[in-house]
């Protein structure tokens, strides 16, 4: 039987082990990380089978939308239901639903049965300012941007605030760039 329920602190670790073989944790070298984040600030459920963890999901409510940030399933349980009951627990009804992306092509059509409309790809891109030279044109310069601007542009990005977010990312030392022409 398949239980769904609230994530605790002792679901970490088999959380991290899901995660972890998926490589998510490769760019989080040390703790807290965005685990520990989801746990503290969103809505982290697990689902278990015979008191084991065999998947998880977390969504953070902010600003009035529900974006879910993860949904795994131990890679051996993948296709039995699981990530569907994950969630059917995590979404709130009458909020707005968005979500990134997934490498599962599986993963689009349960996304749409929960009421998310794909508009566009998202693309990963990773670099540093030396990577902006390799850009068409040559006049784009990056630039760390700070925490006004940074808000700002995710805000309009995105449609919601999200500063504890924003802030947890700070202090795990990522950077967030603007470009400019």
């Amino acid at each position: 039987m398949l239980i769904v329920r609230a994530a605790v602190q002792a679901d970490l670790e088999p959380v991290r082990s899901i995660a972890d073989s998926y490589g998510n944790l490769a760019g989080w070298p040390q703790r807290p990380d965005y685990l520990d984040h989801e746990l503290a600030t969103a809505t982290l459920a697990v689902c278990e089978e015979a008191g084991e963890v065999i998947g998880f999901g977390a969504v953070l409510r902010r600003t009035g939308i529900a974006h879910l940030a993860d949904l795994f399933v131990r890679r051996d349980r993948v296709g039995f239901g699981i990530g569907r009951a994950i969630l059917a627990r995590l979404l709130p009804p009458g909020v707005d639903r968005v979500t990134f992306a997934s490498p599962d092509p599986r993963a689009l059509p349960l996304y749409v049965s929960f009421g998310m409309l794909p508009l566009a790809p998202l693309l990963y891109l990773k670099g540093d300012r030396a990577a902006a030279t390799l850009l068409p044109d040559p006049d784009v310069t990056l630039t760390d941007a700070d925490q006004p601007t940074l808000r700002r542009l995710d805000r309009a990005a995105s449609g919601r605030d999200r500063p504890e977010d924003l802030d947890f990312l700070r202090a795990a030392n990522a950077r967030g760039l603007t470009a400019r022409h």
